[in-house]
């Protein structure tokens, strides 16, 4: 160890944003023995703005540290007056399709807080990805927190994050529509759509990239979704597999299908649930009868259908308990109250949600 590592340490601090408050911090109180054998006091620069953040923040903080071509990189954590147990960070970590091979505690002291650093040395599962590579530390921390506080779901779409350079709230566009087409009896199952779109993250990314076209609020750039809509096509030309091309395809019809989304709206507003309005004819090998318009609801916590006959309709809104196949249920609802309602407004509709 460098015998002057607190020298070193103070030196930068001094000449940092945090230089005011070194006065009144003892840094070998902060950083113990253990910490300075195995980090640099360049690597406690930057914990020491993590450790501002989390004093002032009191909730977990994260860092990816990763240079996108060594098969094995870092990741930090930053918890106050409590340890993060393995079984609730692995699981986490695990989803996002990474091998964890080591970690290693620290107990930090910070001002009149314990603070545990958590040091990982993992591995990935899948191919890095090149699209995004200088956008992934930031993406990953907003997954990891969303997923810890329970906001985000921790499944194995989260691997898209390191496959593909997707972010939180795209992943979600992607998981939606999948839990979409699993209730319209889609042949394949989840395994296999993931396995297709972390294999192809260029065509996964330009599906995305079509969907933000389309729906943009700020932009209406029709002659750019059709050359991304081609693009896509044209690149499903060189895969191989049917299953594949079926599945990417069926992705394509549900963005054409797509009338209307709240994606753009402020997440305070709607809890994190993503929603579609679509146009039920559009949608490939739907189940009869066809609604004239269904809106599909999907969060962490709840998901639903709400399916409409025609622009004038009536019906009610129920619980279900078929979480399988709860659309089928509803679907069979308003073809009754159609009938039911045949004298009283030109059609029906009816919804339905599981918790």
């Amino acid at each position: 160890m460098n015998r002057n590592w607190i020298s070193d340490l103070q030196h930068l601090v001094e000449h940092s944003s945090f230089a005011d408050t070194l006065s009144e911090l003892d840094l070998r109180k902060i950083f113990p023995r253990n910490y300075r054998d195995d980090f640099s006091a360049e690597n406690a620069l930057e914990d020491f703005a993590k450790l501002h953040d989390l004093q002032r923040q009191k909730s977990l903080q994260v860092q990816l540290l990763d240079d996108g071509h060594s098969a094995q990189f870092y990741i930090k954590l930053y918890a106050i007056d409590e340890v993060v147990t393995l079984s609730q960070s692995m699981s986490i970590l695990e989803s996002m399709g990474l091998d964890v091979l080591l970690e290693k505690p620290y107990q930090l002291t910070f001002g009149n807080h314990d603070i545990w650093l958590h040091h990982f040395t993992l591995q990935r599962c899948h191919t890095p990805c090149s699209l995004d590579q200088n956008k992934l530390p930031r993406y990953f921390e907003q997954l990891f927190l969303a997923v810890w506080h329970q906001s985000c779901q921790n499944d194995a779409f989260n691997q898209l994050l390191f496959s593909t350079c997707l972010k939180l709230d795209n992943i979600a566009i992607l998981r939606a529509y999948t839990a979409y087409l699993h209730q319209i009896n889609f042949p394949y199952s989840q395994q296999l759509i993931l396995e297709t779109l972390n294999q192809h993250p260029q065509i996964t990314l330009d599906l995305i990239k079509l969907f933000l076209c389309k729906f943009d609020p700020k932009k209406e750039e029709l002659a750019k979704f059709d050359a991304l809509h081609q693009r896509c096509l044209d690149a499903l030309n060189e895969i191989a597999s049917l299953d594949q091309d079926r599945i990417f395809k069926s992705f394509l019809n549900l963005i054409d299908a797509t009338v209307r989304t709240n994606y753009f709206m402020p997440r305070t507003h709607n809890e994190g649930a993503i929603s579609f309005k679509f146009r039920s004819a559009l949608i490939h090998h739907l189940p009869r009868p066809l609604p004239l318009f269904e809106i599909f609801v999907f969060s962490a916590r709840y998901e639903g259908i709400h399916l409409r006959g025609g622009k004038v309709a009536r019906g009610g809104l129920r619980w279900s308990d078929r979480k399988e196949d709860y659309r089928t249920e509803v679907l069979g609802l308003m073809k009754a109250q159609m009938v039911k309602n045949a004298v009283i407004v030109p059609s029906g509709s009816k919804g339905g949600f599981i918790a």
